[in-house]
């Protein structure tokens, strides 16, 4: 890995959220490509030949993890496309719910897994560019703060609801349940 001052990491996360997450931690160091775009559905997509080219150029890609289907359908494919880049389970720490084989992979809805899941990319960014681990660490400390903060405010805004029903029209929020 060069260490020149204008390089950037080439990082390739699944969904949105997560290139807000890698964008987080790595700052002007990293540059991050979204396989599934906004409004297209990660349990059915299918990349478009620019982003599979950008993956095969790409030093790191931050999976979700759990069974998103998108990562089950094309990981091994991208993996064989680009046998140097490395995998990063975001996942990897968050106990997940579901049972074998299937879990629900909607894990950066809890300001608590995203914490686990900013540390990953962490992780991840200082074993491929070690040479940013300061900036890592720093932008990795100030962003866990602010999710730190949001975990407190969502804990102290539901702390006197007296019912803990709600409906959602996609079963997306499992994870945020389970830890408000």
């Amino acid at each position: 890995v060069s260490s020149s001052v204008n390089r950037k990491v080439r990082a390739v996360v699944t969904i949105n959220p997560y290139a807000e997450f890698v964008r987080r931690v790595g700052g002007d160091r990293v540059d991050v490509l979204v396989l599934v775009p906004p409004n297209a559905d990660p349990h059915t997509f299918d990349p478009t030949p620019s982003a599979i080219k950008a993956v095969s150029d790409a030093e790191i890609y931050f999976k979700v993890g759990g069974s998103l289907e998108f990562e089950v359908s094309w990981l091994g494919r991208l993996q064989q496309l680009n046998p140097n880049m490395m995998v990063v389970d975001t996942g990897a720490e968050v106990k997940l719910i579901g049972a074998e084989g299937h879990f629900d992979p909607h894990i950066w809805l809890s300001p608590k897994n995203a914490i686990l899941i900013v540390d990953s990319i962490y992780q991840g960014l200082v074993g491929i560019d070690p040479d940013g681990e300061k900036i890592y660490k720093e932008n990795r400390d100030n962003y866990i703060n602010e999710l730190n903060k949001l975990d407190s405010e969502v804990n102290e805004i539901l702390s006197n609801l007296r019912t803990r029903v709600f409906v959602v029209y996609h079963p997306a929020w499992a994870y945020f349940a389970r830890d408000y």
